[in-house]
């Protein structure tokens, strides 16, 4: 091994991620960090390396649990800071990362042979490894056991920036925790379903490997990954007689601040819906954003306006008529259909909008205008369904 490469990778750059590159190409085989929970903090392997239960737990930023007490069982059969063991078919040896005489985690060696690398060798990168991770912690001033309050702190909006917030959760799992989507838990505010949510919040660990359900402001986050099923989580939510919303699939987990009071809005206004539900917070985007432009600026169009009270106050279908006849470009015979009205009643009601309010229907310069306005009179009128997808 060139013990040279890997010591001027560790002074020349301040970063855990290359330094265990190094030391797995130098040693020939991937490479693991976790801390003491086996959460991933860090990981390394070759391109040719395909191994899907190496890539499932990288991309959850966890240990299976049956890794986890594989491991967990040779240390306790073995005495020292060192053993070799067999999990998921494979060979490993895992050692514990120890700096200031303080337990880290674990370093994890998959092994192609059933030699291992030198001792000597190992020791030496598991003393620079053990360097950085401590000084990765101490950087971020957050323990590795924290995550749930730098989730907290993110949901909260105490991050300015991005970079403000990777810097604290360096050294901890969430600095490689990618989940691919969330799902937001509406849960019941009575004192005494409590243990109902602690049971919920075990079952979901339990079917969903590393989504780490977090309790805030009284609803449940629930982290899922590309091989978590919706139809799974569905029929969980229908069992405890719950309402849920999954997101979109998230950029990145700093994006969750900006994720969290989307759901948030797609579940209050889904909260009188009867029955539990599992629904798609996409599907209710365009309603959503309609909602708030109708809150924030009301009427664009005031002739619109005129043809909303006109419709309200006589129970007609106006409005629901020129945004049909507008979005099917000006067909007559698609408005109808999409409508299931006579050709002559559609006809009767664009007369009269043209004649009785004034509106420059076929003015393709108005046209965005007419479209939010009728947009906010169908929400106002209680058809909102439109802009569901």
């Amino acid at each position: 091994m060139n013990k040279t490469a890997v010591l001027n990778t560790f002074l020349q750059n301040n970063s855990l991620d290359m330094l265990l590159e190094a030391v797995s190409v130098q040693l020939g085989c991937p490479v693991i960090v976790t801390d003491n929970a086996f959460h991933i903090v860090s990981s390394f392997a070759s391109k040719g390396f395909e191994d899907s239960e190496y890539r499932k737990a990288v991309s959850h930023s966890e240990l299976p649990l049956s890794a986890c007490g594989e491991i967990s069982k040779a240390f306790e059969e073995n005495e020292g800071d060192r053993v070799f063991t067999k999990t998921g078919g494979k060979n490993v040896g895992v050692a514990v990362l120890k700096s200031a005489g303080v337990s880290l985690g674990y370093i994890i060696y998959i092994l192609f042979e059933t030699d291992p690398p030198l001792e000597s060798d190992c020791l030496f990168c598991e003393s620079l490894i053990a360097k950085q991770f401590y000084t990765d912690r101490r950087t971020s001033a957050a323990p590795l056991d924290t995550a749930e309050e730098i989730l907290i702190e993110l949901l909260d909006g105490k991050f300015s920036s991005e970079d403000i917030f990777r810097l604290k959760v360096s050294g901890t799992f969430l600095s490689s925790f990618t989940p691919e989507r969330v799902a937001l838990i509406e849960l019941s505010s009575d004192a005494g379903e409590r243990l109902k949510n602690e049971h919920l919040a075990r079952s979901l660990s339990q079917n969903f490997h590393a989504s780490h359900p977090l309790f805030y402001g009284g609803k449940l986050l629930l982290f899922l990954h590309e091989d978590h099923d919706a139809q799974t989580l569905r029929e969980v939510i229908k069992d405890y007689n719950l309402k849920a919303v999954l997101s979109e699939k998230i950029e990145s987990l700093y994006s969750l601040h900006e994720v969290f009071p989307k759901l948030c809005d797609v579940l209050g206004y889904l909260k009188e819906k009867q029955p539990p539900f599992l629904e798609k917070s996409g599907d209710y985007k365009l309603l959503m954003l309609l909602k708030k432009c109708e809150q924030d600026f009301g009427f664009i169009d005031e002739k619109i306006k005129s043809v909303f009270e006109h419709d309200l106050k006589n129970n007609s279908e106006l409005c629901l008529t020129l945004y049909t006849y507008l979005t099917c470009h000006h067909s007559l015979q698609e408005t109808c259909e999409r409508l299931f009205t006579h050709r002559n009643t559609v006809q009767y009601r664009i007369r009269k909008l043209r004649d009785d309010f004034e509106i420059e229907i076929d003015e393709p310069d108005e046209e965005l205008g007419l479209l939010l306005s009728l947009s906010a009179a169908l929400i106002k009128l209680g058809n909102e369904e439109i802009f569901i997808r």
